[in-house]
């Protein structure tokens, strides 16, 4: 394969590439081409360089690696206009949905407590049946065992769903922590 032949099959394999690419790349091999003839044959400086595949491979692929960087770079300055603008026209509708989101949770803890307190309260009312039982049990034997009957199952009732009614509160919170953590973790990833 002589200069012109390889010149040739070197344009032709680097055609998908702009043309200032090609230019520039055609100069440089034509420029060593020459310099290399007047140093040594023609047949061995275009062995040195190996194919004209293999040359258009490499020239393809450092085209591409740098045509990659400057892209990666781009989204960077628009990027962080675009999410301004969005925070400013969407702060109208954002702010109110975080603020209801924080409402129903906190109502929702509200609830959870409310109930909680309540079957706390039922146990102490069983507390109190048991105590009136106890005392009325000298008067009327069939009523103070009512009362006393009524106590205890609401003592057993209420304990059992203050219980019950504290592993939700729990499990609701851990979970409404994991949940704003992974949340906290994905934005500063996303900004990092």
């Amino acid at each position: 394969m002589n200069k012109t032949e390889f010149l040739n099959e070197l344009r032709y394999r680097l055609r998908r590439l702009p043309a200032q690419e090609i230019n520039s790349a055609m100069n440089y091999y034509e420029e060593y081409l020459n310099d290399a003839v007047h140093a040594q044959n023609e047949a061995g400086a275009i062995a040195a360089l190996g194919s004209p595949a293999a040359v258009a491979a490499k020239l393809i692929g450092e085209y591409a690696v740098s045509d990659a960087e400057v892209v990666k770079e781009k989204p960077k300055k628009t990027n962080s206009f675009w999410i301004v603008l969005l925070a400013v026209f969407a702060s109208p509708i954002a702010f109110p949905l975080v603020a209801a989101v924080f409402a129903v949770a906190i109502s929702l803890f509200a609830a959870v407590f409310a109930v909680g307190s309540s079957f706390i309260i039922f146990s102490a009312a069983g507390i109190v049946s048991m105590i009136a039982g106890v005392w009325v049990i000298s008067v009327d034997v069939a009523v103070g065992l009512f009362y006393l009957g009524t106590g205890m199952l609401m003592l057993a009732a209420g304990l059992t769903m203050t219980a019950l009614i504290y592993k939700l509160a729990k499990a609701l919170f851990v979970r409404l922590q994991k949940s704003l953590g992974n949340m906290l973790i994905k934005k500063g990833r996303q900004t990092a």
